[in-house]
């Protein structure tokens, strides 16, 4: 039985018929009541402390709260608030009094808020001294590991001061090994002092972090990082998150610093408007908003995220392996190298992403030291402000590549590209300076400085990026090419499917692929149902309502051409309509709009029949192709009945929906109530698993297979809504399914006839990951590099990005050594696929040399996989035939 608060006091007043967050907290540590049955008890296990509703802010005493045992504390939905009063931090996550093994620590729908401490101004502190206002979690207990899950949070005012007071709103060390932080603000926290770090949040060697759907806004710190510090993680995952003016010091990174962190994944993410200033709080515009520092074995991939309008640099990459797609780096102003991207002794690659608008004294990329790879990119409208620089890229060392990219329409006294150092290649490009600057390969490449792009906007996106926990999330923004733009026809796909925008938007939609980020084609059109499902009426018309939507380029107008058919069991037809809804009309987009309503008009009668379904289907369309949903159901409710009784019924409003890689999607139900409205109507829902592959509790988020609850209508209402949601994941599996179904209503209440359940589906969208061998012998040559091709493709799925690690080892029985191949160790690495790539060339280089030896094998083998499987092949092997040994052997007995 959960303990239940129903008091905000903060006291331990035992025997007062009250129950305080202290004294339910003090329970549940000790296992015991020391409230003369003020409280629940706290019992073994895992103790869940429930907030009563409507209680006023729980204004602390001037000390901590303590949690020393696993448990959870869950607020009401409108989040309870928890005030240190400027006295004190708020919670303290000691978890000293825990066994051995690993315990689960939950925080839902809490506020907290005004937390405060302070660090001594000597010695590094042990655990959570002077770390953190608002919450610390730490713990140096032997064989004991923590995980900490938060979900419905917000963190507004905490502070802490002194020498080490890092995490200003939450720290999170030594023991922690999983955080998950789900649906979350942070605003308006302070690591205070002198040079201390995240603001927000300090990640210290925490194994596994994921943050979805977090806020972080007007955090800040007296070092570095104003909303979060990451290092010594194994994996770090931010999706559909927002990082904006958040503040830091001199040119270090103003919003997120992640350091020595293994694998780090950024999706859907907007990170805007965050600054750093000096002591006297004057803006530097130096320092990067977000900057990744690892080495070679470690990886960051960033994805469908936007970058933009900071008042410093944007992204700084050192020593990593970096894979950026469907990305956007815009009109952020810096007066260091690189204010949008900054590459220092990394491997990056950025495929289907722009480089637009930014300012400042340096080029908007710098490469120094490393290789960048730009593909079906687009650099351009940047300016650098200093004499001698370019506008676009600068090359200090290192190799820059250019495939299917736009490098032109930037000012600056040297052009778009300027050469310090190093070797550029370009293929398939638009290039704005002269051939004589690449100094590598150059192939089928454009020479025009002249881009035609239209204005900086939105032009539709697959997926929006930002926090739907505040939101709104919104489409990461671009120039689009223009009818006259060169670019256009003009350039290679190299095997991707889709332009920046993703799914939907196809990477050729002409004669062949256009040059850059940018592929010129109508919008995506589609219909969904707005108020759909509803009782007829039993006289004149009830207004039915459908929403058609264009997501794309929208300078122009289309139309959109729309019927209506009968669908289901119980069909509707003409008799059920006005004449001129039946008809059909057509949807019309002025320019530089998004969405039109078709209204239709449903005759109202007093004859009993069944529930009746339609269909409105999309059909011709000017300056428009139809997009993924083309056709949206209605039900028409019977509303009528020999001897009239309230009568429930459940249709669908979104069926058949991927379940996403992050977090949740929602499939979503309408149960009606009709003929009788007047009473109070209960009935249950039951979830299930169905079809040849039904889902399971491992499927749903945040709920669970069974009755998952009883719902009321009050007099007076009609319908309402149910939304089930999908855990999201990046594992492969089938199409799995379940099943909404109604029963037991109570008394005077029924369950319509065929319209007790409605089926959905849960669609896979990941991916099934391969491998597949070219050069399945080669010699070794002997001297330099000879290379041996592998292809690594996937199936099923390719509208979300995928990753999956290779390693090359020995194999069979001459198992080839690490010093067979170049660098003399054995090539590791990750294969990173963008939205819409199915195919990636994997290439190994074996040394050459002149030793006499047998042919040697070694095995390639895929591991890790991120956003899919490995099927139906995990490995395998190739062979390095020997081409080395004594040229006379015919001599070697001599003549005879």
């Amino acid at each position: 039985m959960p303990i239940q608060v129903d008091s905000a006091a903060d006291n331990l007043l035992d025997g007062d018929g009250q129950c305080t967050l202290r004294e339910a907290i003090d329970n549940a540590n000790w296992d015991a009541d020391f409230t003369s049955g003020d409280c629940e008890p706290g019992l073994p296990g895992m103790d869940t402390i429930q907030i009563q509703t409507g209680l006023p802010p729980i204004v602390l005493n001037g000390t901590e709260l303590q949690l020393r045992k696993t448990m959870q504390i869950i607020g009401p939905a409108s989040r309870q608030e928890i005030d240190g009063n400027n006295l004190s931090r708020v919670l303290h996550l000691r978890m000293d009094q825990d066994p051995a093994g690993t315990h689960d620590y939950h925080l839902e729908n809490l506020r907290i808020i005004n937390g405060e401490s302070t660090a001594p101004s000597f010695g590094s502190p042990a655990d959570c001294a002077g770390r953190s206002g608002g919450l610390c979690m730490a713990s140096a207990s032997v064989n004991v590991t923590h995980r900490a899950r938060l979900r419905n949070v917000e963190f507004h005012n905490n502070k802490s001061f002194g020498d080490f007071s890092v995490g200003g709103a939450a720290y999170f060390g030594a023991g922690v090994t999983d955080v998950d932080i789900d649906g979350a603000v942070f605003n308006g926290n302070e690591a205070g002092g002198v040079s201390n770090l995240g603001g927000g949040i300090y990640f210290d060697g925490v194994d596994r972090v994921d943050l979805t759907d977090v806020r972080f806004t007007g955090n800040d710190a007296s070092g570095h990082a104003g909303a979060l510090f990451v290092t010594g993680a194994q994996s770090l995952s931010i999706a559909s998150s927002n990082f904006s003016n958040n503040r830091g010091r001199g040119n270090q990174p103003s919003a997120i610093a992640i350091d020595a962190t293994n694998q780090v994944f950024l999706s859907n993410a907007l990170i805007q408007a965050n600054l750093n200033v000096d002591a006297s709080f004057n803006l530097t515009h130096t320092g990067f908003a977000i900057r990744i520092v690892g080495n070679a074995n470690d990886t960051a991939v960033v994805s469908n995220s936007w970058i933009d309008s900071n008042l410093g640099c944007g992204l700084g990459l050192t020593g990593v392996q970096a894979f950026i797609s469907q990305s956007t780096f815009s009109r952020n102003g810096c007066v260091d190298p690189g204010s949008a991207l900054g590459v220092t002794g990394a491997a990056v690659e950025v495929v289907a992403s722009s480089i637009l608008d930014n300012i400042g004294a340096f080029p908007a990329v710098r490469l120094d030291g490393g290789s960048l790879l730009l593909e079906s990119s687009t650099v351009a409208a940047n300016q650098a402000t200093t004499m001698g620089e370019a506008g676009g890229v600068r090359l200090d060392a290192g190799t820059l590549t250019l495939r299917n990219t736009i490098l032109a329409g930037n000012a600056g006294s040297e052009g778009s590209f300027e050469r310090v150092g190093g070797t550029i290649n370009a293929a398939s490009s638009q290039f704005g300076d002269a051939p004589a600057e690449i100094n590598g390969s150059s192939n089928n490449n454009l020479f025009n400085g002249s881009t035609n792009l239209g204005a900086f906007n939105d032009y539709g996106c697959a997926t929006e990026a930002g926090d739907r926990f505040v939101g709104p999330q919104v489409c990461v923004q671009m120039r689009p090419l223009s009818a006259s733009s060169a670019a256009i026809n003009q350039g290679q796909a190299f095997g991707a499917l889709y332009d920046q925008r993703g799914p939907g938007f196809a990477r050729v939609a002409g004669a062949s692929a256009d040059i850059g980020a940018y592929e010129f084609q109508p919008p995506l059109i589609t219909i969904e149902p707005v108020d759909a499902v509803k009782a007829e009426g039993q006289s004149g018309t009830t207004l039915f309502q459908f929403r058609v939507r264009r997501n794309g380029d929208r300078r122009d107008e289309s139309w959109a051409a729309w019927h209506i058919a009968g669908n289901g069991p119980q069909p509707a037809d003409a008799s059920d309509f006005m004449a001129t809804t039946w008809i059909g009309g057509n949807a019309y987009f002025p320019a530089n709009t998004t969405e039109a309503l078709v209204n239709l008009d449903v005759i109202g009668d007093t004859i009993p029949e069944q529930n009746e379904g339609f269909r409105v289907t999309l059909g011709a369309l000017t300056n428009g192709e139809l997009g993924t949903t083309t056709v949206a159901t209605g039900t028409i409710v019977n509303d009528d009945a020999v001897f009239a009784t309230a009568t429930l019924s459940i249709s669908p409003l979104s069926i058949d929906v991927p379940e996403g890689q992050w977090l949740y999607s929602s499939h979503r139900f309408r149960v009606v109530r009709s003929q009788v409205t007047s009473g109070f109507c209960s009935v249950d829902v039951r979830l299930a698993g169905s079809g040849s592959f039904p889902a399971d509790n491992n499927d749903f988020f945040n709920v669970a297979t069974g009755v998952i609850n009883t719902y009321q209508m009050a007099p007076g209402d009609t319908h309402f809504d149910l939304d089930i949601r999908v855990a999201g994941d990046g594992a492969l599996e089938f199409d799995e399914g379940f099943t909404i179904s109604l029963e037991n209503p109570s008394a005077g209440c029924f369950i319509a006839t065929g319209s007790a359940a409605v089926a959905s589906t849960i669609v896979n969208d990941d991916s099934a990951i391969w491998i597949e061998v070219i050069t399945a012998s080669a010699p070794e040559g002997n001297s330099g590099a000879t290379p041996f091709s592998f292809k690594v493709s996937r199936g099923l799925s390719d509208v979300n990005p995928a990753s999956v690690r290779y390693t090359v080892s020995g194999s069979g029985p001459n198992p080839a050594a690490a010093t067979d191949f170049v660098g003399a160790g054995f090539p590791s690495g990750t294969v990173n696929f963008a939205a819409g790539q199915t195919e990636f060339l994997l290439v190994v280089n074996v040394a050459g040399d002149t030793q006499d030896e047998p042919d040697e094998t070694f095995r390639v083998t895929l591991s890790d996989p991120s956003g899919g499987g490995i099927t139906p092949t995990t490995f395998v092997e190739a062979t390095i035939t020997n081409d080395d040994g004594s040229s006379d052997l015919i001599f070697k007995n001599g003549f005879e």
